[in-house]
């Protein structure tokens, strides 16, 4: 230790009570080039809580689809997610769609809430705790009543991360694939209109239902939702097929 501050010019040490761990150094270096401890994490959690692998792709597929739909539409810039770090606010919502069904693992009633948990107080490499609350918050309001989040959110931006993974799960209530050309969505300041192909809703009934009840859910966190029923058509929505799980996570799944 002498020789380093005789070397440095070191005059003066002060102990501190925190200490950075090699593991922070460690992801710092990672989000800033090709390995993000991140999707590593993700991707653990999804073998460990052996979630159904492409339900999670289709729903994270349409969630950053409808995401990127209202972005592109934008009027002025989109505000901060919650996690207030620069363009986090799609890889968030991604993340948050692989992982809304972990809790299903621990029970299928409110399912959400047990993932909402898992995702607050789990340890979880690479993320911070502002974006775990971040993850648990929108997984959280992406079912059940919407009021239960209403003091965990604090952009309009973070009601519309909920409103695409609350709409992806919907679309992907069977458990199928929804046609691309199903729905679009617009978003302005506190109001929403969804607009979903008419021949669609026909063969779906139970999710033109559940559409219809979203209207008085959105209502009750003061923001106005409306479901209108157009012709069939091209939709800009395009979930992004080219989306595939890393080999690592098919080598997990089969257990290697």
């Amino acid at each position: 230790m002498s020789a380093v501050f005789d070397e440095l010019g070191i005059e003066r040490m002060v102990v501190s009570n925190g200490a950075l761990r090699t593991d922070v150094l460690y992801d710092l270096l990672g989000r800033g080039g090709h390995e993000d401890m991140r999707e590593a994490t993700v991707r653990e959690f999804m073998f460990r809580y052996q979630v159904d692998e492409v339900q999670a792709l289709r729903v994270s597929n349409t969630a950053v689809a409808l995401w990127r739909g209202i972005a592109s539409a934008a009027r002025t810039p989109l505000a901060p997610p919650m996690a207030e770090l620069p363009d986090a606010a799609e890889p968030i919502l991604r993340r948050a769609a692989l992982l809304h069904e972990i809790g299903r693992s621990m029970s299928h009633n409110g399912f959400h809430k047990h993932s909402a948990y898992i995702l607050t107080n789990a340890d979880m490499p690479g993320f911070s705790k502002r974006e775990q609350t971040a993850l648990a918050t929108i997984v959280l309001g992406h079912n059940g009543k919407l009021p239960k989040i209403r003091d965990l959110v604090e952009h309009e931006d973070d009601w519309r991360l909920v409103a695409c993974l609350r709409l992806a799960a919907l679309l992907h209530r069977s458990r199928n694939e929804a046609t691309e050309d199903a729905i679009k969505i617009r978003a302005d300041r506190k109001s929403y209109v969804i607009e979903v192909a008419r021949s669609w809703l026909e063969r779906n009934p139970l999710t033109d239902f559940d559409l219809t009840q979203e209207i008085d859910e959105w209502r009750r966190v003061g923001r106005d939702f409306r479901s209108q029923r157009s012709k069939a058509g091209k939709s800009h929505l395009r979930p992004d097929r080219r989306q595939r799980w890393p080999q690592s996570l098919v080598m997990m799944s089969k257990g290697q």
